[in-house]
């Protein structure tokens, strides 16, 4: 089964983990120190209007640096899993498919009409809402696209390396941080195991989910 219930901040320490497992540069710093642990948080004190305050914790991992020269693991860009849910080559006929390794749709034309075919085509590489049975599925189980990689749709999400600051609604000075995920899940029956990178789902960097 794939590995779930782990947030953004846990996946980037687990990267540096299994980098120096293998005697590999981690990727990921914060304060020039490679970061080890999930929970490192520095407590902020903010001033506001009135002599007034607000406490927040801000997390080391949600503002990590990035070694770009270092040979270690790290999480895919939103572009590369792109590419890799496209196949690897412009010049081949899957890189236009809507669906990683499903034949047609190129792009989503005519997918709105034909959904029920989109669908029951979809299911022979993706685990989603309508064929799951509401769990996880061993990774390998349906068809992979032509680089060989299973589950790029649907089963869970992927997470991806791009982190955006979100300011809090209640309260502009209390920033929350969120990743962005590709690929769909389980859960899923809308479109987000799309190719396309206008499809992607958005989840807090602390968010741990059985889907995720």
């Amino acid at each position: 089964n794939p590995v779930t219930a782990i947030s953004y901040r846990d996946a980037v320490v687990w990267c540096n983990a299994y980098s120096e497992m293998h005697d590999r540069q981690p990727v990921y710093y914060f304060d020039n120190r490679v970061l080890r642990d999930a929970t490192l948080f520095k407590r902020v004190k903010v001033p506001t209007t009135n002599n007034q305050f607000i406490i927040y914790d801000y997390y080391y991992a949600d503002t990590v640096t990035k070694d770009i020269e270092a040979n270690g693991y790290r999480l895919p860009t939103m572009a590369e899993w792109e590419v890799a849910s496209r196949g690897g080559d412009v010049e081949k006929e899957e890189w236009n498919y809507a669906f990683p390794g499903v034949k047609g749709f190129e792009d989503g034309k005519s997918l709105m009409s034909n959904q029920n075919y989109a669908w029951a085509s979809l299911s022979d590489y993706a685990w989603s809402l309508k064929n799951a049975q509401a769990k996880t599925h061993d990774v390998g189980e349906k068809k992979p696209n032509s680089l060989g990689i299973y589950d790029m749709a649907g089963n869970v999400y992927e997470i991806c390396e791009e982190v955006k600051k979100f300011e809090n609604p209640t309260d502009s000075l209390d920033p929350k941080y969120s990743t962005f995920l590709k690929g769909g899940s389980y859960q899923v029956a809308g479109l987000f195991p799309f190719t396309s990178s206008y499809f992607q789902d958005v989840y807090y960097t602390e968010t741990k989910k059985s889907d995720l």
